[in-house]
């Protein structure tokens, strides 16, 4: 593989940084999976997690940077979990009391690059890509083009809609990626009807995106039934032809694709539901639970994982749900969205626009 040496990285984080210093890092070729193949000296206090020879790989996101450290392949169990943030000048380490990796995180570009360019000058540290940690096996088979530096995968829908290989905001398809409220495009702390940005602090104050004055601030409504590209998560944080998909686009996801529930994808140990280009007309639209000898990670697939949602300060995990652009009309303090467990996919008119959801992209 070919390594990523200081001139490289230097060249692509400097680009990034410089077409928004202000915002998180947007993609590119920086984003992905990558080893340390060179290290001298340490960085991270008394555990030095960089050590080549222990196998440690960098997982660079648009959230920030997990940092895998490995020992003959399995995860080094004296390794602290912490969270590190870098302000250009010192790094902040917050102990969490965990255990396998640790996560740089709050970085914009600007600030990405001149931690990385850091380590790099400092540290002598040199990287090459992988596609998998150590222990997984890679599902890049089932890629099927790039649009923007984000990969996505044709499952042969009639619309010709392609879906993304992972979240907005993760770098694998089993990471979670960021939480964006219903036409908001940055994550955030609090997700509630007082930080909600199209509502004057609750449901019936709806200042954009209204189909009913009882809904609407003052009486107010508007003949928006859809996102603007301004308030799609996907298309600002993505570019190029990402955008969400609309509620259509989720139902035609279910009708045309074959889903298969697994507790532990790719050996992840994240449950969600893997969503194959369906072999044969009457698999198209089968809920699969069980072992399917005819399907195999190597088939042309998406994996959609129970990321949950975010209320206020909290997370909660019992189901999947991802985002579209469509407004439910209906009622418009709710938005559509594909919502899962393991019994059951629909698509459903009933989410909240305040929640936080993750979301996974679409191009054509």
């Amino acid at each position: 593989m070919k390594k990523l040496i200081y001139l490289l990285v230097s060249c692509m984080l400097f680009s990034l940084a410089a077409c928004n210093d202000d915002k998180e890092d947007n993609g590119g070729s920086i984003i992905g999976l990558w080893k340390v193949t060179k290290f001298e000296g340490q960085v991270f206090g008394d555990e030095d997690i960089s050590d080549p020879d222990e196998e440690t790989y960098w997982d660079i996101k648009e959230s920030g940077i997990d940092v895998y450290n490995y020992y003959k392949g399995k995860l080094d169990g004296d390794v602290e979990h912490a969270t590190y943030e870098y302000d250009g000048k010192t790094l902040v380490i917050h102990n969490d009391g965990y255990y396998g990796t640790c996560t740089i995180k709050s970085l914009t570009s600007s600030k990405m690059k001149m931690f990385i360019d850091y380590l790099i000058v400092q540290y002598n540290v040199e990287f090459e890509r992988v596609d998998a940690l150590p222990g997984e096996k890679s599902s890049s088979g089932s890629k099927s083009g790039t649009e923007n530096g984000h990969d996505y995968v044709d499952l042969g829908l009639t619309s010709g809609t392609k879906w993304a290989t992972a979240n907005v905001g993760a770098s694998k398809p089993q990471d979670y990626g960021n939480y964006y409220a219903w036409g908001e495009t940055a994550p955030k702390s609090d997700y509630g009807w007082e930080t909600y940005k199209y509502a004057n602090g609750d449901y019936d104050e709806l200042t954009k995106y209204c189909s009913d004055s009882y809904y609407g601030k003052d009486g107010f409504t508007d003949s928006k039934t859809s996102l603007d590209l301004s308030d799609d998560a996907a298309y600002v944080n993505w570019g190029g032809k990402w955008c969400m998909p609309t509620k259509a686009q989720q139902v035609e996801l279910i009708n045309e694709c074959y889903w298969v529930w697994t507790s532990s994808y790719n050996g992840s140990n994240v449950k969600g539901y893997i969503v194959y280009k369906a072999k044969s007309s009457s698999d198209k639209g089968k809920i699969y639970k069980g072992n399917t000898p005819s399907y195999s990670l190597s088939d042309t697939h998406i994996f959609l994982p129970v990321a949950g949602f975010r209320s206020y300060g909290d997370l909660y995990v019992s189901h999947g749900g991802y985002l579209s652009s469509s407004l439910n009309t209906d009622d418009p303090y709710n938005a559509w969205q594909v919502v899962f467990d393991s019994y059951d996919v629909s698509v459903s008119g009933g989410n909240e626009r305040y929640f936080g959801h993750p979301v996974r992209a679409v191009c054509k």
